[in-house]
């Protein structure tokens, strides 16, 4: 448990399941930085939201932008905290006037669930004091899903292996990368300690959050919805399904 970490070292490389992201870690690139150039540029972004119970460690969210002349996948904003449902609230507040997300989604189990009903009946009251309300959609989430290699959470590796993904990580190089004191409450440590060492390292909600944000990018990114239509004209007709095959 202390190599894994303190020091990044799994078990076995099998441990990881995220075996390619560190191919995508930019230690030039600082989140700060970059989540300013998405601001001012109106990068296309969207949020993922793993709302804590009591008993966890924090609730995270995690804002992806795609950066509009490499088409990568990029944080821009990674956030944890010990947070009330109404300083939720604010967080996406602030999340929502910097990026404009097109959809900020929450994990829809029991918690998760009543911040959402807690966010749009207060919202429905004032539309101002959460203008991002109405951008709220449930992302539906079983353990199945989300251990499908394919639909699931571990399929994000193959998106590192293709480099679609550039992930910030210059604080590696300036931050208390090694204390815990600090990465637990530092956003951009914490996100990339988790993708590194998931599912082995003692919390994986920043990486729920990814995943959830990154389910969103799939839905809605223009490219993603070109592609599949461009997918489903391409398939065959089956005479059997036209009428063809049938005497």
């Amino acid at each position: 448990a202390y190599n894994r970490m303190y020091k990044q070292i799994a078990t076995s490389e099998t441990d990881r399941v995220f075996r390619h992201v560190e191919d995508c870690f930019d230690r030039q690139m600082d989140m700060r930085l970059v989540g300013k150039r998405a601001e001012e540029e109106q990068w296309p972004s969207y949020t993922g939201v793993d709302v804590s119970a009591k008993r966890r460690r924090g609730t995270t969210i995690v804002t992806i932008g795609i950066e509009p002349k490499t088409f990568h996948r990029i944080p821009i904003d990674a956030r944890i905290g010990a947070w009330s449902s109404p300083e939720i609230c604010e967080q996406l507040n602030d999340v929502f006037r910097r990026y404009n997300p097109k959809v900020i989604r929450v994990e829809n189990n029991s918690v998760q669930e009543l911040f959402l009903d807690m966010a749009r009946h207060v919202s429905d009251g004032d539309p101002s004091k959460y203008p991002w309300a109405r951008k709220l959609e449930p992302h539906l989430t079983t353990g199945r899903l989300k251990h499908d290699q394919e639909a699931g959470v571990a399929a994000m590796d193959v998106e590192f292996r293709n480099k679609q993904w550039a992930i910030p990580a210059r604080h590696m190089e300036e931050h208390d990368y090694n204390s815990y004191e600090h990465f637990s409450r530092c956003g951009a440590c914490s996100f990339t300690r988790q993708l590194w060492d998931y599912p082995n390292h003692p919390t994986t909600d920043m990486v729920m959050a990814t995943w959830i944000a990154r389910n969103a990018a799939d839905a809605y990114d223009p490219r993603q919805q070109e592609a599949i239509k461009k997918a489903v004209e391409d398939v065959p007709e089956d005479p059997m399904l036209s009428g063809g095959g049938w005497l």
